[in-house]
């Protein structure tokens, strides 16, 4: 049986624990999966790869290197770590709190 009540204090947690709206739709969307939360990242990333190479072809005619490109990695390795650690001390949290 559905416990309301817990339902509404462990939503009440996430919502004042995890700040940033970013971090809490990925790690919901993702079920509190790091390895779902990974592969997402690598998705986002591979995904900016491709239509970054698409404008250069169409933009110089050849694709080429670009400095952006590690830039890019940086930023989302960052933000993967930043919200995975954010979820492992909200789960943290309310594994200690249960008990």
């Amino acid at each position: 049986m559905l416990n309301l009540h817990n339902v509404e204090r462990k939503a009440e947690l996430l919502n004042k624990d995890i700040e940033g709206k970013t971090s809490r739709f990925v790690i919901v969307f993702c079920s509190f999966n790091t390895t779902k939360i990974f592969w997402l990242y690598i998705g986002i990333f591979m995904l900016l790869q491709l239509i970054a190479r698409q404008l250069e072809i169409a933009i110089n005619g050849e694709p080429q290197l670009a400095i952006y490109d590690p830039v890019i990695a940086i930023i989302l390795i960052s933000h993967y770590l930043v919200t995975t650690r954010k979820m492992t001390k909200y789960l943290m949290k309310l594994a200690v709190s249960s008990i």
